[in-house]
């Protein structure tokens, strides 16, 4: 059973369901190339518009791939002239993972086959599962 890593919050989702949140910190590297990418393609954005964005990136747990994919997204898809910072954070997919309990749940609702679909991983010492990918 593979560990997911042992230093995560857990929020919970609903009864059963729990979000991953990991606490990340954004290469310098990656910081500069969106910053000038998100300058080039939003002009007229407030210089502090990718400070925030950046603190509101890590504390939502982008890796640096994330960051760069939602960024060249939110640049291609767009529709109005200024972005928010919601458009970028909202990129980011959580990660999520259920109980015991949760996958009984599924079982009586879809039956033994369900069991196929989840692989069994630990979170902060305790039994998850989660989707296959």
């Amino acid at each position: 059973m593979p560990p997911v890593s042992t230093a995560l919050e857990l929020k919970k989702v609903d009864e059963g369901t729990y979000a991953i949140v990991r606490k990340t910190t954004l290469s310098k590297e990656v910081i500069v190339e969106c910053a000038a990418i998100i300058a080039k393609s939003f002009q007229h954005l407030n210089p502090e518009f990718v400070g925030v964005l950046v603190e509101r990136a890590q504390e939502n747990g982008f890796t640096d791939e994330e960051f760069i994919k939602s960024v060249k997204e939110v640049v291609d898809t767009c529709i109005y002239s200024t972005p928010t910072i919601a458009n970028f954070i909202s990129r980011k997919k959580p990660e999520t993972i259920i109980n015991y309990q949760k996958m009984l749940d599924l079982t009586d609702k879809f039956g033994e086959l369900i069991w196929d679909s989840y692989e069994k991983v630990q979170v902060n010492g305790r039994t998850f599962w989660r989707e296959k990918r």
